[in-house]
């Protein structure tokens, strides 16, 4: 079983209940909500889903059910800005639809993970130079 951990060339700033995240390698720009930054932040090459939620507890003083911390996995996966994997591919996937998610969603506070992305342009190169 892999764990998670953070893609390398990611530049990282807080503000209140978000944080953004700029991808230097793709040129884009992601901005997480308060749960999905809770969860990226833990994503330490090490901990697994169970682990990850008993922290977040402590932190936060919230219960995050496991099923959320999947779907904010699954959504920072998508994204790009983690890698590796700790749950079982062949389990069936959780949608922002599954009745297992409003069950623990109803447990906590904190909104449902979420992730948005944004491409970013880049400068474009000058043309070259004429002899």
């Amino acid at each position: 079983m892999l764990s998670l951990h953070k893609v390398a060339g990611l530049l990282a700033e807080e503000l209140p209940d978000e944080l953004l995240i700029y991808d230097t390698k793709r040129h884009r720009a992601h901005c997480l909500n308060r749960t999905s930054a809770a969860v990226w932040r833990v994503c330490d090459g090490v901990a697994s889903a169970r682990s990850i939620s008993d922290r977040l507890q402590r932190e936060l003083g919230v219960e995050l059910e496991e099923e959320l911390i999947l779907l904010a996995t699954r959504q920072l996966k998508a994204a790009g800005l983690i890698e590796g994997a700790f749950e079982d591919p062949k389990a069936r996937p959780l949608t922002k639809s599954d009745s297992r998610l409003r069950e623990a969603s109803a447990h906590t506070v904190l909104p449902l993970p979420a992730v948005r992305s944004i491409v970013v342009p880049t400068r474009p190169k000058p043309p070259p130079r004429s002899r």
